[in-house]
């Protein structure tokens, strides 16, 4: 008989066990230490042990499934599944039904509006398993990188850059307007991690340009004011990235974006095979 229980009300390495063995046969390689995996995925995804589900066989944890709450998207109160597995062997048994059954209720109980998660493009059965119960897809998420001695020519005339406080990111909330922007590259994420720099232009004490990235060269958001783009600020910005964190590589993702594309494609980044879909359900 499989029973269910919440992150609160069992021993934590179960958590991991069941992500462990539930991503055993993944798209890609899953192998992430215990002590990495608490950190990350109840840090910065924002997943909380009361919105975790585990199931049981017995006393063996064969399904999961996190979730995380914040104010996102423009503000809406959203649930977002962190992560959704069953042990090979008990699929087909109806655990990922019940443990998202019980992730919607937990969204309802808690106010929310929508819901929401991340799947890795090709992976079918999955997005048809999410559409079935009630998801629809929403936003692309192209995945680029670039050898940074590829990067175009950085403009003659450079502005001045200056670095930013990580802590003032949520400041810039307010001057993004409403560029969505997903769940891995906004804010409350970036503020979580260790080794995110900001660098940005200023323009008559406004800030209208600016990259948070990290020292592997990560970007989790590259913005300009669309009254100063096509000037070369960008391409400063990741050029002064390159020399000050040393960086070989730079790397990004973003949900689907025209100018962003145009950008990336022209700057030298090319695209790689990984996407995602971003799906929603509203409640």
């Amino acid at each position: 008989m499989i029973t269910y229980k919440l992150g609160t009300e069992t021993d934590k390495k179960d958590i991991h066990k069941a992500f462990h063995a539930g991503f055993i046969d993944y798209i890609m390689k899953v192998d992430i230490p215990e002590d990495v995996f608490f950190k990350r995925f109840f840090g910065p995804e924002a997943n909380t042990y009361d919105l975790a589900v585990i199931a049981y066989d017995g006393s063996e944890p064969v399904g999961l499934v996190m979730g995380g709450i914040k104010a996102f998207d423009g503000g809406a109160k959203t649930m977002r599944c962190g992560g959704l597995c069953v042990v090979p062997e008990f699929r087909g048994k109806g655990i990922s039904q019940e443990l998202m059954r019980m992730h919607k209720q937990m969204a309802l109980d808690n106010g929310c509006k929508q819901i929401m998660l991340e799947v890795i493009g090709g992976n079918d059965r999955a997005i048809q398993f999410y559409k079935n119960i009630g998801y629809s897809i929403v936003y692309l998420l192209d995945y680029f990188s670039a050898e940074t001695e590829n990067l175009k020519t950085e403009p003659l005339v450079s502005p001045k850059i200056f670095e930013v406080e990580k802590e003032d990111l949520h400041t810039l909330d307010s001057i993004l307007g409403d560029v969505h922007m997903n769940w891995q590259n906004d804010s409350d994420y970036i503020s979580q991690l260790d080794n995110v720099r900001v660098f940005a232009i200023h323009t008559n004490d406004q800030i209208v340009s600016y990259v948070a990235i990290d020292d592997r060269g990560k970007i989790y958001q590259l913005w300009t004011h669309k009254a100063h783009r096509y000037n070369g600020h960008a391409l400063a910005l990741l050029h002064h990235a390159k020399r000050t964190l040393k960086l070989d590589k730079m790397m990004m993702s973003f949900p689907n974006s025209a100018t962003l594309t145009g950008f990336a494609q022209k700057v030298g980044f090319k695209k790689d095979g990984l996407y995602q879909y971003e799906m929603y359900a509203v409640l």
